[in-house]
């Protein structure tokens, strides 16, 4: 599981490089200084800091019960915090008699808590592109 878990990293660490290499150089072909998207760089990375810090805050919150690849990679893609926690502890209640503090041992639950996070998460990317008024 922790290769799995490399893998989804370094596939989002070499999309943000990609995006970031075609962003300076568009930047570059319309004339961007180079200081102009230096400080454009720094504040993202600045305005990143704060969500970053409450996932990681979450990933830790989660780690008790389900280890630290699971929340790694969930939280790493997704970034949902509040869905993820929700859905975690309704479906080790739900499952199980324990809780979010005490470690999954039995594998069936441990399925089901990542199923059910999953589905959670994955609902809305498929009802609001099919349900809301297109974007022009």
């Amino acid at each position: 599981m922790l290769i799995l878990g490399l893998i989804v990293i370094a596939f989002i660490l070499a999309q943000s490089i990609a995006f970031l290499v075609k962003a300076v150089r568009r930047g570059k072909e319309i004339g961007l200084s180079s200081s102009v998207m230096k400080n454009t760089v720094v504040q993202s990375v600045l305005f990143t800091i704060t969500p970053a810090l409450a996932i990681v805050a979450t990933v830790v919150a989660l780690t008790p019960a389900l280890g630290i690849i699971l929340p790694w990679i969930r939280l790493s893609v997704i970034g949902n915090i509040t869905q993820e926690t929700a859905a975690a502890t309704a479906a080790i209640e739900a499952v199980s008699n324990g809780n979010m503090s005490t470690p999954i041992t039995d594998k069936n639950v441990f399925s089901v808590v990542a199923w059910v996070m999953t589905l959670a998460s994955s609902l809305p990317l498929v009802v609001l592109p099919l349900c809301l008024k297109r974007i022009q």
